[in-house]
């Protein structure tokens, strides 16, 4: 039997990125389907606030257990002035910092993160980035685009210099469309 399309992606480090509906999601059920029996150990994250028609959870397109914080905001969406939108980043960082600390306490060998740039509106990119080294495999998605507006938080300009930089530690960026 010949090798699997996505078996190329095991040891290695992957970011999927894209703007809304661009099949950021879908693209990360398939892979997680087609490599979870050659994985080994894995841990998979789902970050998506999965409110205001944006932010699909993982479990649309696939049945699969995962760390899922309750509660997540969508703050662009959400937030009705700069001073909100940064208020609920900061609750989505507040909750999702203890499941990336507690992940480095006992890494797996593959770690598959649904819409990392839920935390990065607010975290720290040197947490994300040991969590990622930690493991032989990483399969992420980030949002990468121009479809909000931030109220003028600044979150739209941070988000995308971190996605930029994390972008420039993976040895394969996906780009949808």
């Amino acid at each position: 039997m010949g090798l699997r399309r996505y078996e190329l992606l095991i040891g290695k480090k992957t970011l999927i990125i894209g703007g809304v509906g661009s099949g950021k999601t879908r693209l990360t059920a398939e892979i997680l389907r087609g490599l979870m029996d050659r994985m080994g150990s894995l841990t998979l994250m789902d970050f998506a606030p999965g409110r205001g028609g944006v932010g699909l959870p993982l479990s649309s397109y696939i049945n699969i257990g995962c760390v899922r914080p309750e509660g997540l905001h969508a703050p662009r969406i959400e937030g009705r002035d700069a001073e909100e939108v940064l208020r609920l980043a900061r609750d989505n960082e507040e909750k999702i910092r203890p499941i990336l600390i507690s992940f480095l306490s006992k890494p797996t060998d593959a770690l598959v993160i649904n819409d990392l740039t839920i935390y990065l509106h607010s975290g720290d990119l040197e947490l994300l980035l040991k969590c990622i080294d930690s493991s032989k495999t990483f399969i992420g998605n980030a949002y990468y685009g121009k479809d909000f507006d931030d109220k003028g938080s600044g979150l739209n300009e941070r988000e995308r210099f971190l996605v930029e930089k994390l972008m420039k530690m993976m040895d394969l960026v996906i780009k949808m469309s």
